[in-house]
């Protein structure tokens, strides 16, 4: 199979984008060892997870478990095949200027100068510094629209975003090139970096949600950068949620271990989940419970009544009574309770497709 093993470099460089400072080195017989925190274990603060700088391997102490480096990417990344990982790996390299900083061993089903040949027309496209923000964009300014950010006003005032919002979430809006028509929401890593962006089309353009070249949703939380240390976390599905009631958006309807671990490095003092009230976001959190129970991860539960879906379609008092009044802990005297609710929305949901499926026909 064919073998990549990234420099020393490389790997100091991939640590430092995903744990940022939060590491310590170390060195025994074996060599030089980068330890950090195990993204499987949100709730265990020891940094079991070291990267061998000499060997260039991964290993988990804990559970005593070795990978190579693109074994270790495939599992962090949860990627379907070695194939997918070796091209995040390129796509990697590419993007963070480590083009030099690896080793190829040999040839074995996937063609290195294939995969580079396909990634490296979309480098400059691939957003990690303000030179790569889309150009032609626009401020918006509630008070004061123009024919180029009427159109994006109208829609931010109807989804109840106001100036404030606006300004304090760099909220702009694209009318010509690639993100044409779209709503540009600028995304921080939860160091405050900008290293990212969404466009949101507004005039039904599929598909609804354009972003960068590049798997980096999967690893990052829209918001967290603005959550205190014990603050209280609150996780919605899309930007605009989020955005309304000071939340965090995980953008779509699963969470996965790195933005697990990346929020509990914040040690929330209130960790609530408020998913969408459609069949998708139910599925969503009954897998997110799961997910939380299994980690001993204390969280929360907020629940939407009949008729509220999600916070981005609520008002300022609906949304506020949602957060104060159908917030309910999870545990042993309530889970019952929030299942049997979640089923319920479940089929009134349901209900309601078949009623609206119906009259359409």
């Amino acid at each position: 199979m064919k073998k990549f093993k990234p420099t020393r470099k490389f790997i100091e460089h991939f640590v430092y984008k995903h744990w940022g400072e939060n590491y310590t080195l170390s060195s025994n017989h074996r060599g030089d060892w980068i330890n950090v925190e195990s993204p499987w274990r949100p709730k265990d603060d020891r940094k079991c997870l070291g990267f061998n700088l000499s060997e260039k391997y991964v290993s988990d102490f804990y559970v005593s478990k070795t990978w190579s480096f693109i074994d270790f990417i495939k599992e962090f990344f949860e990627l379907g095949s070695y194939s997918e990982a070796v091209e995040w790996f390129l796509v990697f390299a590419v993007t963070e200027g480590m083009n030099s900083e690896y080793e190829v061993d040999e040839l074995d089903l996937i063609s290195e100068k294939n995969i580079l040949k396909k990634i490296e027309p979309a480098q400059n496209e691939i957003l990690f510094s303000e030179i790569n923000y889309p150009n032609d964009t626009y401020e918006l300014d509630i008070s004061n629209p123009t024919e180029n950010t009427k159109a994006a006003i109208d829609y931010l005032v109807k989804r109840r975003v106001d100036q404030k919002m606006i300004d304090d979430y760099g909220i702009r809006f694209c009318k010509y090139g690639r993100d044409g028509g779209r709503i540009i929401f600028k995304v921080n890593d939860e160091y405050g970096r900008f290293v990212w962006y969404q466009g949101r089309s507004i005039f039904g353009q599929e598909p609804k949600y354009l972003n960068p070249h590049g798997d980096f949703k999967s690893k990052l939380v829209y918001g967290l950068d603005k959550v205190k240390i014990g603050g209280r976390v609150i996780i919605c599905e899309g930007v605009i949620d989020a955005i309304r009631i000071s939340g965090q958006s995980i953008f779509g309807k699963s969470i996965n271990y790195i933005q697990l671990t990346k929020i509990m490095n914040r040690k929330p003092g209130e960790f609530i989940i408020a998913l969408d009230r459609d069949i998708p976001g139910i599925g969503a959190s009954y897998k997110t419970i799961d997910i939380l129970e299994k980690n001993n991860i204390d969280f929360k539960i907020a629940l939407f009544t009949s008729g509220m879906n999600d916070f981005g379609d609520l008002d300022d008092k609906d949304a506020t009574k949602i957060l104060s009044e159908n917030v309910f802990p999870w545990n042993s005297k309530t889970k019952e309770m929030i299942k049997m609710s979640l089923f319920l929305s479940a089929v009134d949901v349901s209900i309601k497709d078949v009623k609206t499926s119906f009259c359409e026909i």
